[in-house]
């Protein structure tokens, strides 16, 4: 059992754009649990056109949004950059990410 208290991070695979939303893979090895916090870790090439489009977080199984803390989905504000941590936490009912401001 993972420790819901602690911060995992999580470092991405790819990020891609299409249809106005960035999605973010994982690695599959990845299983999200309900409650937890993971810091993604952007460590990769960010495709140009990123600024005010949603973002999704997908480990390959699973493919969810992240929302912000009134219920819409999240964008970004500019550009997205590498080396960039998106802190999120996973809430399973319904299934997404909340984004959690550092």
């Amino acid at each position: 059992m993972k420790c819901c208290n602690c911060i995992q991070e999580v470092r991405a695979t790819a990020v891609a754009i299409t249809g106005g939303a960035v999605t973010i893979t994982v690695p599959s090895t990845t299983t999200f649990v309900d409650g937890q916090r993971y810091n993604v870790i952007l460590a990769t090439n960010i495709p140009a056109g990123t600024d005010g489009a949603t973002i999704q977080i997908t480990n390959g199984t699973d493919t969810l949004f992240v929302m912000n803390n009134a219920a819409n989905y999240f964008r970004t504000r500019g550009a997205l950059r590498s080396r960039t941590i998106l802190p999120v936490m996973y809430l399973a009912d319904p299934a997404h990410f909340l984004y959690t401001w550092r």
